[in-house]
């Protein structure tokens, strides 16, 4: 299924999938969550488009769901008061609203979330006390129940959960993990990649790390989906190539001798061996190895 930011002239369609989800929440004793205001209305789609903040889902060439997804620090003002509970984690975080699908395709709502999560590892998600479909769904991919927020427009309440990977990331993160970061030293304290890595890292929050961190990490996922293929191939050849511009964007200039030391850290069978593949699946280090070992061989 493929993910792309919402266009004007997607809004009727999407509209057509709100009215279906009306429906459907009524039909599964969820009748109160967007039925009596006829939510959401085009105003608001037409506004979440203009901010690029909107998103379709597209099955054969065809819109089959809709959601709203943004991310920082404190970007969900209706989220800075929650009773009866407290926020996981204060770092930036993602927000996923106005999910909904036309019914035809199954495993929309899922596969929405599960891109958020490959955008920012943090995110934030709140329904309403009927809705048990969307429950059901955050209990399956690992959310928490944090407590009650209540919506800025009726005060009405709604259930809040979060889900944080900053956990799982922690490999990736030299600067709160010590051995991974006297490895790095040991192995490059002394070139200007290295202190490149520091200049860049220095006045960086933990919380912005985790972000990118989650990010690359995101990477890994494409790198596990294609797994059984060939390491060589074009896919797995295009996610090399994206990996080192995202490092060399955010950390450091990743030559291609650098590129071939990461990929033999990856598989080296420590704690990023075991992110990788907790991320991409079992064997998504070893791939990425592989892959990362014929694209250096294949270039100057």
């Amino acid at each position: 299924m493929e993910i792309r930011k919402s266009t004007e002239s997607d809004v009727g369609r999407m509209m057509e999938i709100f009215a279906h989800a009306r429906r459907f929440m009524a039909e599964h004793g969820n009748p109160n969550q967007w039925g009596p205001r006829n939510w959401p209305p085009e105003s608001l789609i037409r506004q979440d488009i203009a901010e690029g903040n909107s998103y379709v889902c597209i099955d054969e060439g065809r819109i089959v769901g809709t959601f709203f997804f943004i991310f920082g620090k404190d970007v969900e003002p209706t989220y800075a008061t929650i009773t009866g509970g407290t926020w996981l984690d204060d770092s930036p975080y993602g927000v996923i609203h106005r999910i909904a699908s036309d019914g035809t395709k199954k495993g929309v709502g899922e596969c929405c979330i599960r891109w958020a999560l490959q955008q920012c590892p943090h995110l934030r998600v709140d329904t309403h006390g009927d809705n048990r479909v969307v429950q059901n769904l955050l209990k399956k991919l690992g959310f928490v129940r944090c407590g009650t927020i209540y919506l800025e427009t009726d005060h009405a309440p709604r259930l809040a959960y979060e889900l944080t990977l900053s956990d799982q990331n922690a490999a990736f993160d030299t600067k709160k993990t010590d051995e991974n970061a006297a490895q790095a030293k040991a192995s490059w304290g002394d070139t200007e990649a290295y202190r490149e890595y520091e200049r860049r890292s220095e006045g960086r929050s933990d919380g912005e790390n985790r972000l990118l961190g989650g990010q690359m990490m995101s990477i890994f996922t494409e790198f596990g989906a294609i797994r059984s293929s060939d390491p060589a191939s074009d896919a797995a050849q295009a996610l090399v190539k994206k990996l080192q511009g995202f490092i060399s964007e955010h950390y450091y200039s990743c030559t291609k001798n650098i590129l071939r030391g990461l990929g033999q850290m990856y598989a080296g069978g420590g704690d990023m061996t075991v992110n990788i593949d907790r991320f991409g699946g079992e064997g998504t280090a070893a791939f990425a190895a592989e892959a990362i070992r014929f694209y250096c061989r294949q270039r100057p």
